[in-house]
């Protein structure tokens, strides 16, 4: 067999076959469900199942039979099957509501369908299906139900488009349905809609609560700015079906973070997750990455817990499971300078690395990650006066890791009032995530090294920055 150098050890990957969008983490009759789009077949998108795997510390799954497989006539299609949802549990039971996309009379058709489990691993798919179908007839565009409970009725969020969502002209749109049974529901309007500001189609879309704030979150096709994920914070009237924006960013400041979910543990924790990758029609793609040459296709991010900062904004972090994994291991301080400094990594792509930078007096620090011993490989620039973070991929032997990708940081009040820019990188062999501040700012990323790129470099081109850092190894 040959040698794997790509495969994460704690980002979930399938075994085989391709992976996008994850579809639900839920805990059910003692072990944490994941559910995430499919194709157990080959390492191409088509005919999308839903994959399965369980886990008892949200970190090591172990994969088990498909949940849903594409056997209905509305949702059997070689260009469609059962697209996302989201997990319930209701009444000792597991629902998954999905989406089943088929065609009919040669044009692609999209409702909402459900499937219920008493054990947690043989669905059944209702008698009643199909459940719901869009309300204007636009029905190519209608998908990914997030279920949620709220003002003691099931509410169902539907992203949608006011036309064709390859058009940057259409408004993506989400829909609001309630239900008393998670089987009969009532179409209540759209909840927002993009009216030429956000783009043409809401993929994915989330609503959840914390800490008395309400959060929306979709992937917009044709975003002006070309984000693949929009956070909107405000305010949710379920009754006049109207949500009140207050406030808009990006979920994530990277290229490879889609179709994010949230799921409510029973500890109170709202975890995160998201897909690490991307679809062709945005710029910034050319190719999904070498990972099918190792038979397989596909990552999800770290398990991410959302919190509020002591300001109130809406911040992440890897899951405490992950952190006690990767505990410190090396601590030290250097002066950065305008040579390469080694960072001591063990020469593995599979560390966690905190870094203290002083922000009084600094002016540039570059962290050089997955390089050979020239130097070559992913050079990240924290930029302390312009207050931004650039990943640039072109010093990088694979073809598939080119660009560079720009995340600013650092421009609050609340920002300036600290001295040290804290930043924490999670390297998993393929995968990077960066923190910041704390988990205010979140970068999302994949890299492609090759055998000869494994080393972690330090520079500060301008001025000497005195550099705290940890560094705690991922278990292989």
């Amino acid at each position: 067999m040959k040698k794997e150098l790509w495969r994460p050890f704690l980002h979930f990957t399938p075994e085989k076959g391709w992976m996008n969008d994850p579809n639900g983490l839920v805990w059910f009759k003692g072990n944490y469900h994941l559910f995430f789009q499919y194709n157990p077949y080959h390492c191409n998108w088509d005919s999308m199942h839903w994959g399965h795997a369980v886990s008892h510390d949200l970190l090591h799954w172990e994969q088990t039979d498909c949940a849903l497989v594409p056997d209905e006539k509305y949702d059997k299609d070689p260009t469609g099957g059962c697209f996302s949802g989201s997990p319930v549990v209701w009444e000792d039971k597991l629902y998954l509501v999905y989406t089943a996309s088929a065609k009919k009379d040669g044009k692609t058709v999209q409702t909402q369908c459900a499937a219920v489990s008493e054990d947690g691993y043989r669905f059944e798919k209702v008698r009643e299906n199909p459940l719901v179908e869009e309300p204007f007839g636009n029905t190519e565009n209608f998908r990914d139900p997030k279920v949620i409970r709220a003002d003691g009725r099931w509410r169902m969020l539907c992203g949608g488009s006011s036309g064709n969502a390859d058009d940057p002209q259409a408004d993506g749109r989400i829909y609001l349905y309630s239900s008393d049974d998670l089987l009969h529901w009532e179409y209540n309007g759209i909840l927002l809609e993009s009216k030429g500001r956000w783009g043409s189609m809401f993929e994915c879309p989330d609503l959840f609560s914390i800490g008395g704030k309400w959060i929306l979150t979709a992937s917009p096709m044709n975003h002006p700015d070309m984000w693949p994920t929009i956070c909107f914070e405000g305010s949710v009237d379920f009754e006049a079906c109207r949500f009140e924006v207050n406030e808009i960013r990006r979920y994530d400041g990277g290229n490879r973070f889609y179709a994010p979910q949230t799921y409510s543990l029973p500890d109170g924790r709202k975890i995160l997750l998201g897909w690490m990758n991307g679809w062709l029609w945005m710029p910034w793609m050319e190719d999904w990455g070498p990972a099918s040459q190792e038979g397989w296709r596909g990552c999800l991010s770290l398990p991410r817990e959302l919190f509020l900062d002591d300001t109130g904004r809406l911040c992440q972090r890897p899951v405490k499971e992950a952190a006690a994994l990767c505990e410190t291991k090396v601590r030290g301080r250097i002066v950065a300078g305008s040579a390469l400094q080694k960072l001591p990594v063990e020469d593995r792509n599979a560390c966690c690395i905190r870094l203290n930078i002083k922000k009084e007096g600094s002016r540039q620090l570059r962290l050089i990650l997955m390089a050979d011993e020239s130097g070559s490989g992913t050079e990240l620039t924290f930029d302390l006066c312009g207050h931004f973070l650039a990943v640039d991929k072109n010093g990088m032997e694979n073809k598939w890791d080119k660009g560079l990708t720009v995340c600013t940081f650092g421009k609050t009040a609340e920002d300036a009032a600290n001295d040290f820019l804290t930043a924490e990188l999670w390297i998993d062999r393929s995968t990077i995530e960066i923190f910041l501040d704390g988990g205010r700012y979140v970068l999302t990323d994949t890299v492609y090294p090759s055998a000869s790129q494994y080393s972690v470099y330090v520079q500060s081109p301008y001025k000497q920055i005195p550099l705290d850092y940890e560094i705690g190894f991922i278990p292989q």
